[in-house]
């Protein structure tokens, strides 16, 4: 009876926690709409975040942004475009994560204060950051942005694994250049215009180092969109507290599949997004 008892104590105890971190969520300012999500209109359906129809942190409008995004990043040949490929599903989440009601919770001060700059950190979860390295998109390469926001922005076609790469150790600098936005590794602090968006220019070690990390904290890559200003920190799932992992990873994938690739065919046959 006792050990009945304990259990459930605990059982509530858990279930509490969770209806509080579901709260403080929905409580949270998103960064794309401004608002908390019981504030961010549902009216009208988003057409590629679809997972987010209900309760959501962003708007049409910024859903038309990510897809935009999106799809220039991927931008390669039709032979690509029409392959399914389950990393790009997996890159679709993490790109809206700025609809995700539950992304405010994920935005909280640097567990690395050390190695971040700025006053809070988008947690990434390391199960998820891994699923979204850049060596699962060799073989078709990406077009990495010279910046967001213009249907006219210069790209670089590149090898993920060349402009991304996963040679960094611990207590190396990870930089990136301010001419050709790669990405690098180097013994020394970087020069002061190479250093990323949020990062202190102090050595990595662990999560820090991987290209992973160079990949979600790339403006040009695949760090959430509307998220340019804020660094992203990779954290271990269990016991590090809440972190982002994506609502469909474990359902659905052949359906969001098969939205991306129609998404990429449609784009790529239309030249990216007409530039005007």
């Amino acid at each position: 009876m006792g050990r009945r008892m304990h259990f459930n104590v605990r059982l509530v105890a858990v279930w509490a926690a969770i209806v509080a971190s579901v709260v403080r969520a929905q409580d949270g300012t998103c960064l794309a709409s401004g608002v908390p999500p019981y504030q961010t209109s549902t009216k009208y359906a988003l057409a590629f975040c679809t997972q987010f129809q209900a309760a959501r942190c962003c708007l049409p409008v910024h859903d038309n942004a990510i897809q935009r995004e999106y799809v220039n990043l991927l931008a390669s040949s039709t032979v690509c475009a029409e392959m399914l490929n389950v990393h790009k599903s997996t890159l679709a989440h993490i790109m809206c994560a700025s609809c995700n009601p539950q992304s405010p919770q994920f935005l909280s001060p640097p567990r690395n204060p050390g190695f971040f700059s700025g006053q809070t950190t988008f947690k990434v979860c390391a199960s998820f950051a891994a699923a979204v390295a850049p060596s699962s998109f060799d073989q078709c390469g990406l077009s990495q942005q010279a910046y967001r926001y213009s249907p006219c922005t210069p790209t670089n076609p590149v090898s993920a694994s060349a402009a991304w790469p996963d040679t960094c150790a611990d207590g190396m600098f990870v930089c990136q250049s301010k001419a050709t936005q790669a990405f690098s590794c180097q013994p020394t602090p970087c020069a002061s215009d190479d250093v990323p968006t949020g990062f202190a220019n102090t050595p990595c070690s662990n999560y820090t180092c991987t290209s992973s990390a160079m990949f979600l904290n790339d403006n040009g890559g695949a760090k959430p969109v509307f998220y340019e200003k804020v660094a992203v920190e990779i954290i271990d799932d269990i016991n590090s507290g809440p972190c982002f992992e994506p609502v469909l990873v474990h359902s659905s994938a052949s359906g969001v599949g098969w939205q991306v690739t129609t998404l990429l065919v449609v784009g790529w046959y239309w030249g990216g997004w007409a530039c005007q």
